[in-house]
């Protein structure tokens, strides 16, 4: 009698350590991508991001020149200060914010994301950040910041933030 008891013991034992093995295993394979997005998504579009996207918009619209619009394979990399009329504040706003690159991208963005597919020059994580942004409708006149920021004193990520400009905004 006794064997018999023992051995149901250890099936029994046996099927609740697989039970309980294929439901880590499914809380793992669910749980951590979950967790890993969520820390990759900690870099976009966070308030401070978000603000200092603001402020290129205003700095685009104040104190850009006009062939600043002229964009080509749908996006124009205005982070150098040439194409504002105020150029110390065009460098002193990158400075203070750790911006790497400012670029000013058609509404839809499937121009620039197309282009950028196959680029080596752009980086990896710009290509992801484009790749979780939602698809705009195209609308004249209408176009978008996007802000690459690194503080390299603090993380070695980069943020990114991205915000609607109107060309003709009163």
């Amino acid at each position: 009698m006794r064997k018999k008891q023992r051995g149901f013991v250890l099936v029994e034992t046996l099927i609740v350590s697989v039970f309980i093995m294929s439901l880590l295993t499914l809380l793992y394979t669910n749980i951590f991508p979950i967790i890993a997005e969520y820390e990759r998504r900690g870099y976009y579009d966070s308030v401070s991001s978000k603000y200092v996207a603001h402020w290129a918009r205003k700095m685009i619209l104040d104190k850009g020149q006009e062939e600043i619009f002229s964009l080509q394979n749908g996006y124009l990399d205005v982070t150098d200060c040439q194409y504002y009329k105020d150029v110390s504040f065009c460098e002193n706003f990158k400075s203070v914010n750790y911006i790497q690159k400012i670029y000013l991208t058609s509404a839809t963005l499937d121009e620039f994301k197309n282009y950028i597919k196959d680029e080596t020059r752009f980086t990896r994580e710009l290509k992801d950040y484009l790749n979780t942004l939602p698809k705009y409708k195209n609308e004249p006149d209408l176009y978008h910041v996007i802000v690459e920021m690194k503080d390299v004193r603090i993380e070695e990520a980069s943020s990114y933030g991205t915000i609607e400009v109107r060309k003709n905004a009163g």
